[in-house]
């Protein structure tokens, strides 16, 4: 029966057994929130993590739990991650800050390899966005826009005072 899925134990074989999906004995069954604070607090104490970084873990564990809810982390699929991607882009979340929570879940999921919680990462083969720097505004004037300033100021002490600005 348990091979068969119909009930999850028969004895001491059960259905992850028969699947071969059982865990080691050196892996921990971990659900989501239990794991996002294990790890959180080794990236603090064993880490050491600065406060930003360790906020902007947070902010990526909050929004990937928020649409996947609780789940054992062994169970997390990469469609749970394209799924949460979805999400975040269909909130109309810049591509930037879903790059950013990936790295930061992707490199969770690692640790969590690592430290024998989970056989595979589900964020590994899930493309990253890539990150375009956006067009910024210059922060300095041309010599032509400078020229164009100038001739219209028609008060000589307010025209020096300009030209002392711009040029320091």
């Amino acid at each position: 029966l348990a091979k068969l899925g119909v009930t999850p134990k028969v004895g001491r074989l059960t259905r992850e057994m028969v699947a071969g999906k059982a865990l080691s004995e050196q892996q921990k069954r971990l659900h989501l929130a239990d794991f996002e604070k294990e790890y959180l607090e080794r990236c603090k104490t064993e880490r050491y993590l600065a406060e930003g970084t360790l906020a902007l873990n947070k902010f990526a564990f909050k929004s990937f739990r928020a649409v996947i809810d609780d789940p054992f982390i062994d169970k997390i699929t990469e469609e749970d991650v394209r799924r949460w991607k979805r999400s975040l882009l269909a909130a109309q979340k810049a591509k930037n800050s879903i790059a950013i929570y990936q790295r930061a879940l992707k490199t969770a999921f690692n640790r969590a390899i690592k430290w024998k919680f989970i056989a595979e990462n589900p964020f590994a083969e899930v493309e990253i966005p890539s990150m375009r720097i956006e067009e910024r505004p210059k922060k300095s004037m041309d010599l032509a826009e400078v020229h164009k300033l100038l001739s219209i100021i028609n008060d000589p002490k307010f025209k020096r005072y300009v030209q002392f600005v711009l040029y320091t």
